[in-house]
């Protein structure tokens, strides 16, 4: 066979293939979406003015039966100290996001640590309604068998399962106009464009060390 055949050959057997040059028209489209950070709160305005009324409606009570019967005046009082303490907890908590969203993966709460998009596995929003004043929101990370999570929290909507890799973020209330679909919708593309990026970044190095 000719020289030139040979060359002619070997270069349609190395071309890229329709499908893969569809799949990486894909992961491109993907890349692009999900750049973008985006930091979420909570909401849980019923739950504070709640607890307020109670902290006030138990040292009002206190200070009033405190001359009567000063043993049912004072629990009274313990009981709108240890309310306040809740409020104050919850305030607090209202301050840190829940959830923040970047190109290369998520944190939450006072984590310091970005976890990377490529170590989730899968994730699940689910929301219910609390006594149709209020919902309850969870975000399920789970990740893959490999990976363990660089640290701790001592956030209370935070909880971790070694046993199963999942990581579960517990919120009373979206902030508005935020709603579970949008915040799924948000993971979804964050999540999509980081692994897309990391594939094009795979391949590219592939390419690079084949040249």
């Amino acid at each position: 066979m000719p020289e030139h055949a040979k060359r002619q050959n070997t270069a349609t057997m190395n071309a890229p293939s329709r499908s893969e040059k569809n799949s990486e028209a894909m992961l491109r489209q993907q890349a692009a979406h999900g750049t973008e950070q985006r930091i979420f709160y909570e909401s849980a305005t019923w739950s504070l003015i709640v607890i307020a009324l109670f902290c006030v409606f138990c040292f009002a009570v206190g200070l009033y039966k405190i001359e009567d019967d000063a043993l049912k005046g004072m629990l009274s009082i313990a009981l709108g100290i240890g309310l306040g303490w809740l409020t104050i907890r919850l305030f607090l908590r209202l301050k840190k996001p829940f959830l923040k969203l970047n190109a290369d993966g998520f944190s939450f709460s006072d984590f310091a640590v970005d976890i990377p998009w490529i170590v989730v596995e899968q994730y699940r929003v689910a929301t219910r309604d609390v006594y149709a004043v209020t919902s309850t929101t969870e975000i399920i990370f789970t990740f893959v068998k490999e990976y363990e999570l660089p640290g701790f929290t001592p956030d209370s909507r935070i909880k971790y399962r070694r046993e199963d890799k999942s990581l579960y973020i517990s919120i009373t209330d979206l902030r508005k106009p935020l709603t579970a679909a949008l915040l799924s919708h948000e993971i979804d593309i964050h999540w999509r464009g980081g692994l897309a990026r990391h594939a094009l970044d795979k391949s590219t190095d592939h390419l690079t060390k084949k040249v």
